[in-house]
């Protein structure tokens, strides 16, 4: 029979898809559980994955839990001066872990 194989391939795109929102969903819910536990103690920035060090929300959610946890963040949310500032407003040593452009100004 003539046409079998073009039902195979559409089982397998709905199959990627559907894993593909299930990745999504479990990714989604992992940032919320971090986020979670940062709002409560920003230090543990320290204890995270990279992938968690380099998100711009998640170290956001730190720095205004505990300005210090600036010191975990990616270097490049380090010149990030809103990041910069709130890490600031919870904790003036934070200046400390910020870019050196910061402590010129």
């Amino acid at each position: 029979g003539g046409g079998g194989g073009g039902g195979r391939a559409g089982r397998r795109r709905r199959w990627a898809k559907t894993e593909e929102r299930q990745v999504a969903t479990l990714v989604d819910a992992s940032r919320r559980v971090v986020a979670s536990h940062l709002a409560r103690d920003g230090k543990l920035l320290e204890l995270c994955a990279d992938w968690v060090k380099g998100n711009r929300r998640l170290v956001a959610v730190a720095v205004k839990q505990n300005g210090l946890a600036l010191e975990f963040a990616d270097d490049k949310l380090k010149q990030d001066r809103r990041l910069v500032l709130a890490a600031l407003k919870r904790n003036g040593r934070a200046l400390a872990y910020a870019s050196p452009s910061f402590r010129r100004d």
